[in-house]
């Protein structure tokens, strides 16, 4: 700043000394002129060449100040130039200020609305906040519900399939769930085995420890001991027939309806429902149970423990074919023994 003032200076005393130079041509010009003036009116018949050329001569006369007036108008020059540049520089400065003042007033401007968006975003985020956490509080005692309503789900699924699956004695669903062929019904391996022992065991009550065969047994062991001639085929097929008839089973019925369980045919005995069984135990194990109680058995045993029932009426029919054909041939002997006598 300091080095532009000191060359404005020196501009600003260069140009008063132009000026001053401008003035002093100016004087010189006009008494010159007046000198001619003045000449004319003397000698009024001198011609106008003679007057120039006595200009001229003056003018040569001063060359010292001609030099200087070239060389002042050649600083002027400069200095003009000097001062378009630094005009076009502020002119230049002044433009850029301006544009840099109307940017930075768009950009205070700009600044100034983007803060208020940013107010009003800040504003909405605390609504959304607030929001959100009224939904994650909503959200959780949904879940709770949801938890409450999912166990209470579950239990009447549960009480649902226990109902169905559950023994029709005792009604409580085990695991060990068997199922009568002949009627369909549906009850578990202790009930089932405590109804066929009780039948068994009062039917055994009302058999005599003396009981005998019919009179017609009898005959027809006396007609085969004729005719076979073998006691000790007699006495092994008497005792079959007689303990045959002596153990044999009553007919079991079921439970509930009182249909005739045919042990001793084949599929009639208690069938074990093992996918029925594995539901018992998946439903009781929903809302949180205990599991289904499960019955102290071998696992190769539930078909064997049902076949002690019928083993006697099995055996005596494994043997009664024999007896049928030995009473044929003691009637048809018999009867040819009639025949001969008469």
């Amino acid at each position: 700043m300091r080095a532009r003032s000191d060359q404005n200076r020196t501009l600003r005393r260069r140009s008063a000394r132009l000026v001053d130079l401008r003035q002093t041509e100016k004087q010189t010009t006009r008494t010159k002129i007046r000198t001619g003036r003045a000449g004319g009116e003397v000698n009024h018949h001198v011609s106008p060449l003679v007057s120039i050329a006595d200009h001229t001569s003056a003018i040569s006369k001063e060359p010292s100040l001609t030099e200087q007036l070239k060389e002042a108008k050649r600083h002027l020059r400069e200095t003009e130039k000097q001062l378009r540049v630094e005009q076009t520089i502020g002119e230049a400065r002044r433009e850029g200020y301006a544009l840099v003042e109307g940017e930075k007033r768009e950009l205070e401007d700009t600044l100034g609305e983007l803060e208020g968006k940013l107010g009003e975003l800040e504003g909405k985020l605390g609504e959304l906040e607030d929001k959100l956490g009224e939904l994650q509080g909503e959200n959780d005692e949904l879940k709770g519900g949801r938890a409450d309503a999912d166990v209470e789900l579950e239990l009447k699924v549960k009480d649902l399939l226990l109902d169905g699956a559950g023994c029709l004695k005792c009604q409580i669903a085990k695991s060990d769930i068997y199922i009568l062929p002949a009627c369909g019904h549906i009850f578990c391996c202790i009930c089932l085995r405590s109804h066929f022992q009780t039948t068994l065991s009062k039917y055994r009550q009302r058999i005599d420890a003396n009981y005998r065969l019919p009179p017609t047994t009898y005959e027809d062991v006396r007609y085969l001991v004729d005719v076979q001639s073998d006691p000790e085929k007699t006495k092994q097929v008497r005792a079959q027939y007689d303990n045959a008839r002596r153990q044999q089973h009553p007919a079991y019925h079921c439970l509930l309806c009182h249909e005739v369980v045919r042990g001793w045919v084949p599929g009639g005995k208690p069938v074990r429902l093992q996918a029925m069984g594995k539901m018992i135990q998946i439903a009781t194990s929903l809302g949180g149970g205990p599991p289904p109680p499960v019955e102290v058995e071998v696992e190769n045993r539930y078909m064997d423990c049902w076949n002690a029932f019928w083993l006697n009426p099995m055996l005596f029919a494994r043997f009664l074919p024999e007896l049928d054909g030995v009473r044929i041939r003691v009637y048809a002997e018999s009867r040819l023994e009639v025949v001969s006598c008469d």
